[in-house]
Parts: C-alpha cells; sequence; structure tokens
C-alpha cells in the first residue's frame, strides 16, 4: 500500500534486497522481529546455497567472503554455525535452489520424522 505518511512509505513499492525490506515494512506495522535460527543456532532461512551454506567457513575464507558475499555478511548476520551445522533441519525458506534439490531436501527432513 501506499501512502502519505512514513508508516506506508516504509512498505511501499520495495526494491533492492527484499528481506530487510519486509522486516522494516512489517516492523513499521508494529511485528517485533525474531531470529532466524533453531535453537541450537542453525539458520531456518538459507539465502546462499545450501552448499555454501555448508561449505563456507568466514573465518577461513576472508578473501572468499569479502568478494562474493559482503553483502550478506554487511546485514551483521549472526550466524556462526557453518559447515555440517550450518542449517537447521526444519527450514523455513531455501534460496537459489532448484525443484529437484527441494524434493531432495524434503525427502532427508521427512525421512527425519521432521513434517512441518
Amino acid at each position: 500500500s501506499t501512502g502519505s505518511n512514513a508508516t506506508d512509505k516504509r512498505c511501499a513499492d520495495g526494491h533492492g534486497v527484499e528481506e530487510p525490506f519486509v522486516g522494516g515494512c512489517l516492523y513499521s506495522k508494529g511485528v517485533e522481529p525474531r531470529d532466524a535460527f533453531d535453537e541450537r543456532g542453525r539458520e531456518k532461512f538459507m539465502v546462499l546455497t545450501l552448499g555454501e551454506h555448508l561449505t563456507i567457513v568466514p573465518s577461513k575464507d576472508i578473501r572468499l567472503v569479502k568478494k562474493y558475499y559482503e553483502w550478506y555478511f554487511g546485514f551483521g548476520n549472526p550466524q556462526t554455525n557453518w559447515g555440517k551445522d550450518c542449517c537447521s533441519d526444519r527450514p523455513i525458506a531455501l534460496h537459489r535452489i532448484q525443484p529437484d534439490q527441494m524434493r531432495a531436501m524434503y525427502s532427508l527432513f521427512t525421512q527425519q520424522g521432521n513434517h512441518s
């Protein structure tokens, strides 16, 4: 929606990275932010590919991170788990994933008994 007050402007015709825009809009409407991590500190919203979450080690790959992923870490991402323990076994969103990969992920998660 669009309008004349600042609250409406936060939600009108966003551009750029979607999550910060949507987050700002929701916050302006009174929705409080929450972490996107599970109880073990693993990511629930994977904005990088699953392979990137599994293989990047920010403390070891600092040049790679600065060159290709500065936009991601520039948001102050508090993700601390990388590698095999990077990602929640109950993900909410997987970005940049192909349909066959999604089917394989669904199969893995449902085999573990995680149906939600």
